[in-house]
């Protein structure tokens, strides 16, 4: 079972990543104009580039549970 899961969390993870990366890209699109400043822009990535992460910890921990009855 434990594979199972694995490759399911695979599969949610490279979704939800691909549709963050969309997401994120489409957001800036909207926010930044032609003339906004490189440094705001530079910093929106940052945050963005990072956002991802909180949100791939439940899937991680769905991959790592022990499927194994205990006692």
């Amino acid at each position: 079972m434990r594979r199972w899961r694995t490759f399911l969390a695979g599969i949610a993870l490279a979704l939800w990543i691909a549709a963050y990366a969309v997401g994120a890209v489409s957001l800036a699109n909207m926010l930044f104009g032609p003339d906004s400043s490189t440094l705001l822009q530079t910093v929106y990535y940052l945050v963005a580039g990072f956002g991802w992460i909180p949100l791939c910890i439940p899937i991680l921990k769905f991959a790592a549970r022990d499927s194994r009855p205990h006692g």
